[in-house]
Protein backbone atom coordinates (compact mmCIF):
# COMPACT_ATOMS: atom_id res chain seq x y z
CA UNK A 1 0.00 0.00 0.00
CA UNK A 2 1.16 3.55 -0.65
CA UNK A 3 1.51 5.74 2.28
CA UNK A 4 0.29 9.47 2.16
CA UNK A 5 3.16 11.71 0.67
CA UNK A 6 3.96 14.58 2.92
CA UNK A 7 5.02 18.12 1.27
CA UNK A 8 6.64 20.87 2.48
CA UNK A 9 6.51 24.43 1.22
CA UNK A 10 10.00 26.81 2.30
CA UNK A 11 10.96 30.25 2.15
CA UNK A 12 14.95 30.08 1.22
CA UNK A 13 17.65 32.91 0.62
CA UNK A 14 20.14 31.43 -2.05
CA UNK A 15 23.82 33.74 -2.82
CA UNK A 16 25.74 32.32 -5.53
CA UNK A 17 28.05 35.52 -5.92
CA UNK A 18 29.28 38.28 -3.60
CA UNK A 19 30.84 41.05 -3.84
CA UNK A 20 34.71 39.97 -4.28
CA UNK A 21 37.74 41.09 -6.40
CA UNK A 22 39.10 37.93 -5.30
CA UNK A 23 38.54 34.41 -7.76
CA UNK A 24 39.42 32.11 -4.27
CA UNK A 25 36.12 30.31 -4.60
CA UNK A 26 37.12 28.89 -0.98
CA UNK A 27 37.05 32.02 0.07
CA UNK A 28 34.44 33.61 -1.90
CA UNK A 29 32.15 30.76 0.14
CA UNK A 30 33.45 31.35 3.12
CA UNK A 31 32.15 35.01 2.55
CA UNK A 32 29.12 33.96 1.52
CA UNK A 33 28.59 31.89 4.71
CA UNK A 34 29.19 34.65 6.56
CA UNK A 35 26.96 36.89 4.89
CA UNK A 36 24.22 34.24 5.37
CA UNK A 37 25.09 33.89 8.67
CA UNK A 38 24.28 37.59 9.83
CA UNK A 39 21.17 37.10 7.70
CA UNK A 40 20.01 34.27 10.02
CA UNK A 41 20.83 35.86 12.95
CA UNK A 42 18.47 39.07 11.88
CA UNK A 43 15.78 37.02 10.79
CA UNK A 44 15.94 34.97 14.19
CA UNK A 45 15.70 38.03 16.25
CA UNK A 46 12.29 38.89 14.05
CA UNK A 47 13.64 40.50 10.92
CA UNK A 48 11.56 39.41 7.88
CA UNK A 49 12.26 36.77 5.97
CA UNK A 50 10.48 37.17 3.13
CA UNK A 51 11.76 40.53 2.85
CA UNK A 52 15.65 40.06 3.27
CA UNK A 53 14.83 37.25 0.46
CA UNK A 54 13.57 39.84 -1.94
CA UNK A 55 16.34 42.13 -1.29
CA UNK A 56 19.15 39.29 -1.28
CA UNK A 57 18.09 36.27 -2.92
CA UNK A 58 19.97 35.70 -6.31
CA UNK A 59 17.53 33.08 -7.31
CA UNK A 60 14.49 33.82 -9.10
CA UNK A 61 12.11 33.11 -6.35
CA UNK A 62 13.48 36.43 -4.56
CA UNK A 63 10.47 37.88 -6.18
CA UNK A 64 7.79 35.90 -4.03
CA UNK A 65 10.09 36.36 -0.98
CA UNK A 66 12.01 33.24 -1.76
CA UNK A 67 8.55 30.67 -1.07
CA UNK A 68 8.60 27.77 -3.01
CA UNK A 69 5.96 25.49 -5.11
CA UNK A 70 5.10 22.69 -2.46
CA UNK A 71 7.98 20.01 -2.58
CA UNK A 72 7.61 16.38 -1.97
CA UNK A 73 9.99 15.67 1.43
CA UNK A 74 13.12 13.50 -0.19
CA UNK A 75 16.23 13.38 0.22
CA UNK A 76 18.86 14.61 2.96
CA UNK A 77 18.39 18.18 2.49
CA UNK A 78 14.51 18.19 2.26
CA UNK A 79 14.11 15.85 4.83
CA UNK A 80 16.50 18.50 6.99
CA UNK A 81 13.94 21.54 5.62
CA UNK A 82 10.81 19.48 7.48
CA UNK A 83 12.24 18.66 10.67
CA UNK A 84 12.50 22.29 11.16
CA UNK A 85 9.82 24.16 13.20
CA UNK A 86 7.35 27.01 11.32
CA UNK A 87 9.44 29.93 10.99
CA UNK A 88 12.53 28.37 12.59
CA UNK A 89 15.88 29.32 10.22
CA UNK A 90 17.56 26.18 8.86
CA UNK A 91 21.49 25.78 8.86
CA UNK A 92 23.38 27.16 5.59
CA UNK A 93 23.08 24.81 3.17
CA UNK A 94 24.41 24.00 -0.88
CA UNK A 95 21.39 23.82 -3.72
CA UNK A 96 22.53 23.58 -7.05
CA UNK A 97 22.45 27.65 -7.54
CA UNK A 98 24.70 28.22 -4.47
CA UNK A 99 24.66 28.33 -0.49
CA UNK A 100 21.11 29.00 1.39
CA UNK A 101 19.14 29.49 4.05
CA UNK A 102 15.35 28.68 4.28
CA UNK A 103 12.63 28.43 6.69
CA UNK A 104 9.62 25.87 6.99
CA UNK A 105 6.64 27.71 5.74
CA UNK A 106 4.07 24.91 5.73
CA UNK A 107 3.48 21.46 5.25
CA UNK A 108 1.00 18.84 4.29
CA UNK A 109 -0.30 15.48 3.40
CA UNK A 110 -1.27 14.24 -0.20
CA UNK A 111 -3.29 10.92 0.00
CA UNK A 112 -2.47 8.18 -2.05
CA UNK A 113 -6.20 7.81 -2.70
CA UNK A 114 -5.87 11.27 -4.43
CA UNK A 115 -3.40 10.78 -6.70
CA UNK A 116 -4.63 7.32 -7.69
CA UNK A 117 -7.57 9.16 -8.46
CA UNK A 118 -5.69 12.24 -10.36
CA UNK A 119 -4.14 9.39 -12.60
CA UNK A 120 -7.60 8.15 -13.30
CA UNK A 121 -8.69 10.90 -14.70
CA UNK A 122 -5.75 12.04 -16.40
CA UNK A 123 -5.81 8.03 -18.52
CA UNK A 124 -9.71 8.57 -18.89
CA UNK A 125 -9.66 11.99 -20.38
CA UNK A 126 -7.11 10.72 -22.45
CA UNK A 127 -9.30 8.19 -23.85
CA UNK A 128 -11.75 10.35 -24.21
CA UNK A 129 -9.28 12.50 -26.19
CA UNK A 130 -8.08 10.26 -28.39
CA UNK A 131 -11.69 8.20 -29.28
CA UNK A 132 -12.66 11.90 -30.21
CA UNK A 133 -9.86 12.80 -32.24
CA UNK A 134 -10.54 9.50 -34.08
CA UNK A 135 -14.11 9.70 -34.65
CA UNK A 136 -13.65 13.58 -36.18
CA UNK A 137 -10.66 11.73 -38.36
CA UNK A 138 -13.06 9.27 -40.01
CA UNK A 139 -15.53 12.13 -40.31
CA UNK A 140 -13.07 14.35 -42.16
CA UNK A 141 -11.60 11.80 -44.30
CA UNK A 142 -12.47 11.28 -47.84
CA UNK A 143 -11.46 7.53 -48.25
CA UNK A 144 -13.42 5.27 -50.85
CA UNK A 145 -13.16 1.66 -49.87
CA UNK A 146 -13.78 -0.77 -53.01
CA UNK A 147 -14.99 -3.64 -51.78
CA UNK A 148 -14.66 -5.29 -54.89
CA UNK A 149 -11.06 -5.00 -55.53
CA UNK A 150 -10.54 -6.88 -51.94
CA UNK A 151 -11.30 -10.22 -52.97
Amino acid sequence: MIKDEKQIKIAQIIISEIDNQNNDLAKKNLLIKDFLSKLASHIEKGASFEAFAKLHSQHPSYYNGGITDWLRVEGPTLKMLDSLGIKEVSEIYMTDFGLAIATKVDERFISSKLKECKERVIYEHAEMYYSDWLTNLREEANIEIYYDKLL
